[in-house]
């Protein structure tokens, strides 16, 4: 895998027939951290070329600016809203929170053939990963022990990841909600399971029950997800460096 993430002045990926050959076949990994209408979205990536299995796409990594400081910037921040709200098809006053624009980062990256979840943003850890680490601790040993209630209270204060919410925008924005409902409806009421307030400790017979679930709705639903992607338009691969 190869992590595409420089200055194009520096090295660019494309030449002026699109993406370079040494490229095109190898595996790509990239963020949304920069997006606008022309980069950084799994729809952008699709349309300059990156496709199928040589893809993965991801909110943030240890490298990247946390979203607070995005959301903080006003221009990259509207930029960003601007580009969520057409490719979810989300009126973009509703995703002008920040609680909300986390949630439409989370989910336009859902709908990738690939995508990766920095643990940072699924328990809304705040500040720069890699400006606040202990470098002689492996990664498992960055994570408290109470890793669990800390996921579920980040969820009760709609800010950490909630797979469900995801799957519901996505769902809206491709009209699986019409097309689709017992499954849209079921979407819907674990979404409000996992942002309900719960006691800690969390019984484990519940962890069990929602694991199983979600796996198995992620899963089902990702089917009509990958059936149904995003167009690509073939005219924009020939778009050298970034916009």
């Amino acid at each position: 895998m190869y992590e595409f993430i420089a200055n194009s002045n520096d090295y660019s990926i494309y030449s002026s027939s699109g993406l370079k050959d040494e490229v095109r076949n190898r595996t790509k990994i990239e963020t949304s951290e920069y997006m606008s209408e022309y980069w950084g979205s799994n729809e952008a990536f699709k349309n300059r070329g990156w496709l199928g299995e040589n893809f993965v796409i991801g909110v943030s990594n240890h490298d990247s600016k946390p979203m607070e400081i995005i959301y903080k910037n006003e221009e990259s921040k509207n930029t960003q809203i601007e580009a969520l709200a057409k490719i979810l098809k989300i009126d973009k006053n509703k995703i002008n929170s920040f609680s909300e624009f986390q949630k439409a980062k989370f989910a336009e990256i859902a709908g990738a053939y690939n995508n990766m979840l920095f643990f940072k943003d699924a328990l809304a850890l705040k500040g720069r990963y890699k400006d606040n680490m202990d470098e002689t601790l492996d990664y498992a040993m960055r994570i408290s022990s109470d890793f669990k209630n800390k996921y579920f209270k980040s969820l009760e204060n709609q800010e950490g990841y909630n797979p469900m919410d995801s799957l519901e925008k996505l769902f809206v924005a491709n009209g699986f909600d019409k097309s689709n409902k017992k499954l849209y409806k079921k979407i819907l009421k674990f979404r409000d399971i996992l942002y309900s307030p719960t006691e800690p400790p969390v019984a484990k017979t519940m962890y069990w029950v929602l694991g199983v679930t979600f796996s198995f709705l992620i899963c089902f639903s990702h089917f009509f997800v990958r059936k149904y992607p995003y167009p690509v338009n073939k005219e924009n691969d020939s778009n050298v460096g970034i916009k």
